[in-house]
């Protein structure tokens, strides 16, 4: 039961690395998806 908290932990970990590298095109990518959106 530990180990799968561990796993989980460590891929947010990951993940919000990953998205921390490219996060001034994530937003740049958001702020035109939300655009169409609202049209």
């Amino acid at each position: 039961m530990r180990k799968l908290i561990l796993v989980v932990l460590f891929m947010i970990l990951a993940v919000s690395m990953l998205f921390g590298e490219g996060l001034g095109v994530n937003a740049q990518t958001i702020k035109k998806m939300s655009r169409t959106d609202m049209k």
